[in-house]
């Protein structure tokens, strides 16, 4: 910022800057506002329209009574946003900002835009393109930008559906918060609710899963995309990475586990044995209904226990209350693998079934 008598105003305290403004803007208020203004930058200009209530009351006025000349300033003013840059460059630029979450360059060169009446010559493919970026790199913070900037609701519907089923759902829940709180979350598709349901089941971002299963829409999400995320939360991260059991729990726990079809169960538990997800085995077990898993189910997930050598998985099954469904010819398969492994063996002689 140059300096000079007049803009050394902002380096003074605000109080100072108060008391200045005051004694004398009343002597050529507007021709004293726009000279203080033209020797400032965009970040100053906003910094010193904050300093007291008189100043702000000024640049009221100033735009309300003398549009044109408080547009010729604020052009003036914010030109270095963009300088000599056409609409493509500034569209560009759009987009790198949101793909950087530079949040404080786009905040500005949109405010720059709107002032100097040119944000409406940025399409709608480049609002759309900015915004996926947006999502998909989870900047809850510019994605609520897009929401106050005056043209969300000109971003395409095909846009805003892939945004929040497959670009959004990929931290904790804040993203998918934000547009959860936005005036366009009805419009989300149902198939959409069930993408990012399934997405954040499948990389493990239990907070995403715990925000749709909390929000006023999960009610609309299919019962085949419920069963469909529990057999991916139940079969993913085998690892070591615990947020995938965090979304396996929320799912239980939630009310709608009571809709999931006995055969998602069963799905999701020969998943979670296949997979070596011995914690997501015992958490089925435990939950209220696994006692609804067929027999076919329930074989099929004990013999891919053994087959994966996971014993602490085939313990929960001999330990647990459907133990005599398992076939003959997977408890013999059980006694052959325990010969090898004592823990088994132990298990299998306190359940009393022997060959």
């Amino acid at each position: 910022m140059s300096i000079n008598p007049v803009s050394n105003l902002y380096y003074n305290s605000k109080e100072k800057i108060e008391l200045n403004l005051v004694s004398i803007l009343d002597e050529d208020r507007f021709g004293l506002f726009k000279k203080i203004c033209s020797y400032l930058k965009p970040l100053d200009m906003q910094a010193f329209l904050s300093t007291c209530k008189t100043l702000r009351m000024t640049h009221k006025n100033f735009e309300e009574n003398h549009e044109i000349g408080h547009k010729a300033l604020m052009t003036r003013i914010f030109f270095n946003s963009f300088g000599n840059k056409s609409i493509e460059d500034l569209s560009n630029d759009i987009i790198n900002f949101c793909k950087e979450g530079n949040l404080p360059e786009l905040k500005e060169l949109l405010q720059s835009l709107k002032i100097c009446n040119k944000f409406h010559e940025i399409s709608v493919k480049t609002l759309d393109e900015a915004f996926s970026f947006a999502c998909m790199y989870t900047h809850a913070k510019i994605v609520q930008l897009f929401i106050k900037s005056g043209r969300f609701h000109e971003i395409s519907l095909d846009c805003l559906n892939q945004s929040f089923g497959l670009w959004a759902p990929r931290d904790d829940g804040t993203t998918i918060q934000t547009l959860i709180n936005s005036d366009r979350f009805h419009e989300i598709s149902q198939k959409s609710l069930g993408d990012a349901l399934d997405h954040a089941s499948i990389n493990g971002h239990p907070g995403v899963v715990e925000t749709i299963i909390n929000s006023t829409r999960a009610c609309e999400i299919s019962v085949k995309a419920l069963g469909k995320a529990l057999k991916n939360a139940a079969g993913n991260g085998y690892m070591g990475k615990n947020t995938h059991l965090e979304s396996l729990r929320y799912l239980i726990r939630s009310p709608r586990y009571q809709e999931i079809s006995p055969d998602g169960l069963g799905k999701a538990l020969e998943e979670a044995c296949r997979n070596w997800r011995k914690d997501a085995v015992q958490e089925l077990e435990q939950s209220t209904r696994f006692s609804e898993i067929s027999p076919k189910y329930l074989n099929e997930s004990f013999y891919w226990s053994l087959r994966n050598f996971e014993i602490l998985s085939a313990k929960v099954f001999i330990k647990s209350t459907r133990f005599h469904e398992i076939s003959l010819d997977n408890l013999r398969e059980a006694y052959r693998l325990a010969s090898s492994h004592p823990e088994l063996m132990e298990a299998l002689k306190q359940s009393g079934r022997t060959i």
